[in-house]
């Protein structure tokens, strides 16, 4: 997940993912997060390639939770 400034197109942040273990089978190679992000606030929400609901600040990036 990358994020930039909608005014200059400037990087801001990015949100990275490893691979899941076990190869094609579990996290197909060069796919990345399959979901569109729900922005409410300053509280970004995705899911993750390992099925992990997320939410994080969209100011710093920093996680405030994973769920399963």
């Amino acid at each position: 997940m990358m994020c930039f400034r909608e005014s200059t197109g400037k990087f801001l942040w990015q949100i990275v993912h490893d691979k899941l273990p076990g190869g094609r089978g579990n996290d197909w190679p060069e796919e990345g997060i399959c979901s569109g992000p729900v922005v409410e606030g300053d509280r970004l929400w995705y899911v993750s390639n390992r099925c992990e609901v997320v939410c994080a600040s969209t100011e710093t990036a920093r996680s405030s939770g994973r769920w399963t």
